[in-house]
């Protein structure tokens, strides 16, 4: 396993090996780091079968290695099952080294359901149609729900002294050396800008007094991004906020197996449906600072095949299959709708609906701060509908 769901096999490079399901390949060729979007639940699953060498000849076209995956089919007896795995913190054992303030470890919240069931059988129509020996059909359902709080690294924001403007607790007492004036440069020293001369050839500039930016110079534009940046967990100046962020999962998996005998052959219809709306790039901070994207990602795999014996020793097999895999990454709507000449007084007309690039936030200029990236508002994603 390399990252994601992507599948290494013999030593060979990602996505060289071949996923099949019902006899015909179901890679995901758009997306190879999610292999598992295209794939069925393991509850509508018969058979898997792994083979990394001396492969038949009716297999071409791989590398590492070959998944089979062969669907559950229904018979004249009707059966089904139903499951559920839980999690929860409250079963599960604290973080080693941590204390919660009442005697015992921490547990993050982690609240995980997977649950489905399945059902099988004979299509039977009351007074209409009796298909034993005949029709069958099988029928899987798995749904996955994951709510967990994930911490992220340690970061920097501004303390609450710094958003006025008092920059005095970044001063360390350290001189860096001397300027052209001769005056001795602290380390963090904050400059004033209006006050530029020139000496020696060097342009010179004196600090202000305290290392105090005064009120009145703050742009009110910058107070007001500033305002979205969360306050500091921590005391100190440098890695004072905690970053914590809800890392939801959702993903719905339906399948169907269809069976039909003929006197002599035999007609097969699988069809699953992959989908699992989440959020990429979580990082704890509210609008309009969030990079936080959604993703409505789809994926239908479709099989169709048919077997007809010929002789005692011949055997025609014939399919066809279809998948398709839409994942669409767009911001959300919050950020791709936000006004921002409204909200932020930004003036001029070069602004539409979303958030400006804000590029100055991540710089580690000045006084040595991390800030976090803010986002551009926009979309991307593409579709892939690779006929197997």
């Amino acid at each position: 396993m390399s990252g994601s769901s992507s599948l290494r096999l013999n030593g060979a490079p990602t996505n060289t090996m071949q996923i099949r399901v019902e006899g015909q390949q179901a890679n995901n060729n758009r997306l190879i780091s999610r292999s598992d979007q295209l794939q069925p639940s393991v509850e509508a699953l018969q058979e898997m079968s792994v083979q990394t060498s001396n492969f038949a000849p009716e297999y071409g076209q791989i590398a590492g290695g070959l998944f089979n995956l062969v669907a559950k089919s229904g018979t004249n007896q009707f059966h089904g099952s139903l499951f559920e795995y839980l999690v929860n913190e409250d079963l599960g054992a604290g973080l080693p080294f941590t204390d919660s303030g009442n005697g015992h470890l921490l547990r993050p919240p982690n609240r995980r359901n997977d649950f489905g069931g399945s059902l099988g059988g004979r299509v039977w129509i009351p007074k209409l149609y009796d298909g034993r020996n005949k029709t069958f059909f099988y029928l899987a359902f798995e749904a996955f729900y994951q709510k967990q709080t994930t911490a992220g690294i340690l970061q920097t924001v501004p303390t609450v002294a710094m958003r006025g403007g008092d920059f005095s607790g970044a001063l360390t007492g350290k001189v860096l050396g001397t300027d052209p004036l001769g005056r001795s440069i602290p380390e963090n020293t904050i400059y004033d800008p209006r006050t530029n001369q020139t000496v020696g050839g060097q342009i010179v500039r004196d600090p202000f007094p305290g290392n105090i930016v005064p009120p009145s110079r703050l742009d009110q534009v910058a107070l007001k991004v500033q305002s979205f940046i969360p306050l500091p967990t921590r005391p100190g100046i440098l890695n004072n906020w905690d970053q914590s962020f809800v890392a939801d999962t959702t993903e719905y998996i339906p399948s169907v197996k269809i069976d039909q005998n003929f006197s002599k052959g035999k007609l097969t219809f699988f069809y699953s449906r992959y989908r699992g709306p989440h959020y990429n790039g979580s990082d704890g901070l509210p609008i309009p600072l969030t990079k936080l994207r959604y993703v409505n990602t789809l994926s239908w795999t479709t099989r169709v095949n048919y077997d007809q014996p010929i002789t005692p020793t011949l055997l025609i097999h014939a399919g066809v299959g279809f998948v398709r895999h839409p994942n669409p990454d767009e911001s959300i709507p919050e950020i791709q709708n936000y006004d921002a000449l409204g909200q932020l007084g930004l003036k001029g007309a070069l602004f539409g609906k979303g958030v400006p690039s804000l590029n100055n936030l991540p710089s580690a200029t000045g006084g040595g701060f991390r800030w976090l990236s803010a986002p551009t508002a926009g979309r991307s994603g593409s579709t892939s509908r690779p006929p197997c």
